[in-house]
């Protein structure tokens, strides 16, 4: 089974997370991807910070080790779907991450993050928290 890292477990990992690098191991690099939203937030991190040229260069580096799954044609009729459905229960959710799991969901991939209550309204997303 292939995972998507959300931002912020691709960040909680270059931090040094020992569970999320194990679980990596365990299932594979080979089966790990990063949505290009993800690498869109992590360089937007990195432009704000006060060492943008030390934090690109991380993120440039780190991310060559990963395949990216970019936003489709595919996709984006599921972020339109999955959009309209959730603002009509009244249960909006931010863009970017909505994108995400549109990427996620297109390729049957189980997104991991630990911001699970960004995504648990999104019925048939898989989710994982390797966190803890």
């Amino acid at each position: 089974m292939s995972h998507i890292l959300d931002t912020d477990t691709y960040i909680y990992l270059t931090q040094g997370n020992k569970n999320i690098f194990s679980k990596i191991k365990e299932i594979g690099e080979e089966n790990i991807f990063l949505s290009a939203i993800t690498v869109a937030e992590l360089y937007y991190g990195a432009f704000k910070s006060k060492k943008v040229s030390e934090n690109s260069f991380a993120i440039q580096k780190n991310i060559e080790k990963l395949q990216i799954l970019n936003f489709t044609k595919s996709t984006a009729k599921i972020y339109g779907r999955l959009k309209a459905t959730l603002n009509s229960q009244g249960m909006p959710i931010d863009d970017m991450d909505l994108e995400i799991a549109s990427i996620a969901i297109s390729h049957g991939y189980t997104l991991v993050t630990h911001n699970q209550k960004h995504f648990k309204n999104i019925a048939e997303l898989l989710l994982e928290d390797w966190f803890e």
